[in-house]
């Protein structure tokens, strides 16, 4: 399959959340770290402010890892947390002009050795180094107010299929969540 095919079955597949807190969106990480596992690569997209860093949060602490911890590295562009079901290293790309650059930050080094989840902002430029079955996350903030529209899709499908009851089982839990859920 190609990527292009790849990509739209992707988008047909998208799960849609409305997050209309920080915690939600803190909430939505957990719920998705609690589907994967060492060798699992999360990329997370959208504008910055977009919630990307606090996504990571959830992803810290549904893996076991201390979530305070994670922050947007201003001079590190990877840094590591060890959590008690599995390692995640973040990896925050912004800086990078060239794919080239993200040879010497060592993440294919990380992805190729498949021991910890590794989450990516600012994914595009390490793109040609990712395994096609990935969890892609698109965050977009709303103009009208403290709301982020928050977009999981993923080729796997039983990973997909976990994704999806564990987003539906938040929602059911918050208030603060609202599904829109994209099948076709």
């Amino acid at each position: 399959m190609s990527q292009t095919v790849a990509r739209a079955a992707h988008a047909a597949t998208a799960i849609e959340l409305t997050a209309r807190s920080p915690a939600a969106t803190v909430a939505i990480g957990q719920a998705i770290a609690s589907c994967l596992g060492a060798g699992d690569v999360v990329c997370l997209e959208g504008p910055l402010g977009a919630g990307k860093t606090m996504l990571t949060r959830g992803l810290a602490a549904g893996l076991g890892a201390d979530p305070a911890a994670v922050h947007s590295p201003t001079y590190a562009l990877l840094y590591e947390l060890g959590g008690e079901r599995a390692p995640l290293v973040h990896a925050d790309l912004y800086r990078l002009e060239r794919a080239e650059d993200v040879l010497a930050t060592g993440l294919t080094d990380i992805l190729d050795a498949a021991d910890c989840v590794v989450a990516i902002e600012w994914w595009r430029h390490a793109a040609p180094w990712l395994p096609v079955e990935r969890v892609e996350v698109r965050l977009r903030p709303n103009p009208e107010g403290a709301r982020r529209v928050v977009q999981i899709a993923c080729g796997d499908e039983p990973l997909r299929a976990a994704l999806r009851a564990a987003c539906a089982a938040l929602v059911q839990d918050r208030d603060d969540l609202h599904a829109a859920d994209r099948r076709g």
